[in-house]
């Protein structure tokens, strides 16, 4: 998931094709959805790894 959300294209590029669609807001909110979304797994991995590596060293 790290590879596709930490690279910035993704938001050009869809911000541009839903500019060239004429749906300019639709893209303003898929960019904020797909913002969260990733902030979510990032969210849930860190948790993840945290609690893994807490179980091992007690």
């Amino acid at each position: 998931m790290r590879y596709v959300a930490a690279r910035r294209n993704i938001y050009t590029w869809l911000f541009t094709f839903c500019l060239l669609t004429g749906t300019p807001a639709n893209g303003f909110i898929l960019l904020c959805l797909w913002g969260m979304a990733t902030a979510a797994v990032h969210i849930f991995r860190a948790l993840q790894i945290r609690y893994t590596f807490q179980n091992k060293s007690a």
